[in-house]
């Protein structure tokens, strides 16, 4: 008789991905310095674009639930019950994002792989050297000689580039345009709607 297979959980499957991210994100030990430091400089980099990108998002989306909530409020001086329900999806929908660009982004922040090949991207020039001394320094056979040159040509070569101008901080630009828009809309409608308050 065959013996059935358990079925796992619904999230092992989720914790398995990132457990292995984990275990891929460990840069290997024979990786020359040079490397390591630059390509943590760009996975680092990613990661705060990121959680700067969900910063943006969240003063935006709350900018719009005051605004289209305090306006239906305004208008038919909403029950109590019903700004509870708003209330409750203003907390999901903003607790999502912050998942999603912050907690999300730290547990899938790049891998020592995929920041090389990131940065192969962004300059070609440097071909697949950069992938290739990351996988043969995870690796453990090979001529350790020919390896440790290898590895030597392409550190001496990476030392000329910051890793980090792969991420521009100008592709936030736009987003941090609306953000301000959106602040200032909505400063302004609190400022007409509740003209008492303001001291």
């Amino acid at each position: 008789m065959k013996a059935r297979r358990k079925k796992l959980p619904a999230g092992s499957k989720s914790a398995g991905k990132i457990s292995k991210r984990g275990d891929l994100r460990r840069m290997p030990a024979s990786l020359p310095k040079p490397i390591v430091s630059r390509l943590n400089a760009l996975a680092s980099r990613v990661l705060h674009v990121a959680w700067v990108r969900g910063f943006l998002l969240v003063v935006v989306a709350l900018c719009a639930l005051v605004l289209i909530q305090g306006t239906l409020d305004w208008l038919f001086d909403l029950p109590v019950g019903v700004r509870g329900l708003f209330l409750l999806a203003d907390l999901l929908i903003l607790g999502f994002i912050l998942y999603w660009f912050w907690v999300r982004a730290w547990q899938m922040r790049l891998t020592p792989d995929e920041a090389a090949l990131s940065a192969e991207r962004h300059w070609p020039e440097l071909r697949t050297g950069l992938i290739s001394a990351v996988q043969l320094a995870r690796r453990s056979d090979g001529s350790p000689v020919l390896v440790g040159a290898m590895l030597d040509t392409t550190a001496a070569r990476v030392e000329k580039f910051d890793l980090r101008a792969a991420v521009q901080w100008k592709r936030l630009k736009r987003l941090f345009l609306v953000t301000c828009v959106f602040v200032a809309v909505t400063g302004a409608l609190i400022a007409w709607l509740a003209p008492g308050s303001l001291i």
